[in-house]
């Protein structure tokens, strides 16, 4: 469910978001009052970072700039954002890295790999996940049996069947001990124990309690969980401040969080005492960001939303 799509310009100080037009079947770029600001000619389109997004030309991938020039050329089977600098491309079903130039981040590709986090990205190499650096350089070996990104200082991996948490020079902060644990945020990590989910902190003890069906990141102070067949919100407490009562719930952003209620299937917006702010009226929504939010009404339909529920794109909605 979550859709977050936008480009911050340094010249102009324009946020655009890609967006698509149902009569002309091809996506270009808008602004956050709705108007197009580059034009809609291309097959697909990614948001925008570090002044770049990806584009798909003729069935290959490349990227433009904030004001639509093509600043690499179509030549990629896929294309991922711009993180710290470099993007993650395949070519010929291999993963390889680029600078915002389109030089190679070294020579090696690939079976798959992560965003770059803190200056690493954890690749796979004949089977096993290890990292490498901006240079393209392998810092930590690929002993891992699944590895993420870094966050707060370590990375969640596996190692014979079970998760744990290494600092950059590949030693454990949090030795592998859970079934499943997901990256930290806010100091805190969700993770999993015979099939029940709490957090941990940095130290590797629960800071709240491991009683849950599910649970995700905490952001904006609340953390989504699932009790039962239903999602609420916990505070870093562990208190349930929102009473799990969604069938569907999404992370806070910008104030608000996408839910649908139990049975039925649209989704809305609540704020951080669970009062509905965007009544459930959208087949998908999408976090907001930079007052925005993506969301799809009547299955294919893609629209863009304020912090209010009007429809700013498509216009006249």
């Amino acid at each position: 469910m979550q859709m977050t799509e936008l480009q911050q310009n340094d010249h102009e100080q324009m946020i655009l978001f890609p967006a698509s037009e149902a009569r002309l079947g091809k996506v270009g770029f808008i602004d956050q009052y709705g108007h197009c600001r580059l034009e809609f000619q291309y097959d697909s389109g990614r948001r925008f970072s570090h002044g770049m997004a990806a584009v798909l030309v003729g069935g290959k991938w490349g990227y433009i700039d904030a004001e639509g020039r093509l600043v690499i050329a179509p030549r990629f089977d896929r294309a991922g954002d711009f993180h710290e600098g470099a993007a993650r491309v395949k070519v010929q079903g291999q993963v390889r890295y680029l600078d915002h130039k389109g030089n190679w981040l070294g020579s090696t590709t690939y079976e798959d790999g992560g965003d770059f986090a803190e200056g690493f990205a954890p690749v796979k190499v004949e089977g096993a996940w290890g990292f490498i650096n901006l240079k393209g350089e392998v810092v930590l070996a690929p002993i891992f049996e699944l590895a993420g990104c870094f966050c707060e200082g370590v990375a969640n991996v596996v190692s014979e069947k079970k998760w744990g948490y290494i600092r950059p020079d590949g030693s454990y902060a949090i030795p592998p001990a859970f079934d499943e644990a997901e990256r930290f945020s806010e100091g805190l990590a969700p993770v999993q124990i015979d099939d029940k989910w709490g957090y941990i902190g940095h130290e590797g003890r629960f800071r709240i309690e491991r009683k849950f069906e599910a649970a995700l990141n905490f952001s904006e102070d609340l953390g989504p969980v699932r009790v039962g067949s239903r999602w609420g919100y916990v505070d870093s407490s562990g208190a349930l401040v929102i009473a799990p009562k969604f069938f569907r719930a999404n992370r806070f952003s910008e104030g608000l969080a996408g839910v649908s209620l139990d049975g039925q299937d649209k989704c809305g917006y609540i704020d951080r005492r669970g009062r509905w702010v965007i009544q459930p009226k959208f087949d998908e929504v999408g976090d907001f960001t930079r007052g925005l939010a993506q969301v799809f009404i009547a299955g294919p339909l893609e629209a863009y939303i304020d912090s209010k529920g009007n429809v700013i794109w498509p216009q006249g909605n």
